[in-house]
């Protein structure tokens, strides 16, 4: 067995993929005021959510800490954290 073999790359299955893309931060977007609010966008430390659409999207979701910082200052609960 050669460096080569020890340095090869392995393909991720299309489970782990797909587990990876998906977020473990919901907002229920019928009880979001978005524009309006935009208070887990200012507070978030890691820049985890952005504004698009008139609605708060969680676009950074790997680079959260799971500090539930934006669960206690969202006004209408509209955040959960897994």
């Amino acid at each position: 067995m050669g460096l080569k073999s020890f340095f090869k790359k392995k393909n991720k299955s299309d489970s782990e993929s797909k587990e990876n893309k998906e977020s473990h931060i919901f907002i229920d977007t019928d009880t979001c005021i978005g524009d309006d609010c935009q208070k887990c966008v200012i507070a978030c430390p890691n820049k985890v959510f952005d504004f698009e659409e008139d609605t708060i999207a969680p676009n950074n979701f790997w680079a959260c800490k799971t500090c539930h910082i934006c669960e206690s200052i969202c006004p209408n609960n509209c955040i959960k954290l897994n």
